[in-house]
């Protein structure tokens, strides 16, 4: 179980101001426990992919290894579908020991699920938010 809340909440604010486009952004912290979040630009500027910058990504990792963090998440929004990866989202996730975070925004109350994605096999993580904001997590 991965436990988050204040980035949680950065997360879907950052998710919400990049409608109708997707958000996108890197989670700092420690094994189980995600500490940071770090708002990414989208590339793509698309309401159905998401490419971070790879300058962007060196920055934030220098950033956590400073506050003696580590990449433990990407996380990215779908404006009007499931929190669940798409095709795309499989097939691009390069990062197999990161949890993968949607933040759906399809409804009123945002869901959010995180999902290992190893080699096209996909495994849903439980997610415990403590203290965050109103939102379903699973």
């Amino acid at each position: 179980m991965i436990v988050l809340a204040r980035p949680l909440a950065l997360f879907l604010a950052e998710a919400r101001r990049r409608q109708p486009n997707e958000a996108c952004g890197l989670f700092g912290g420690r094994p189980g426990r995600i500490m940071s979040f770090y708002a990414c630009a989208n590339v793509d500027q698309s309401p159905f992919t998401y490419r971070i910058d790879p300058a962007r990504i060196l920055s934030v990792l220098r950033q956590m290894e400073a506050a003696g963090q580590s990449l433990v998440a990407i996380g990215h929004s779908h404006p009007t579908t499931p929190a669940v990866p798409s095709q795309t989202d499989v097939r691009e996730a390069h990062y197999p020991g990161c949890l993968y975070l949607i933040a759906s925004l399809r409804a009123e109350t945002p869901e959010v699920r995180g999902f290992w994605i190893d080699q096209g096999q996909v495994v849903e993580e439980p997610l415990e938010v403590t203290g965050g904001p109103s939102s379903r997590a699973r």
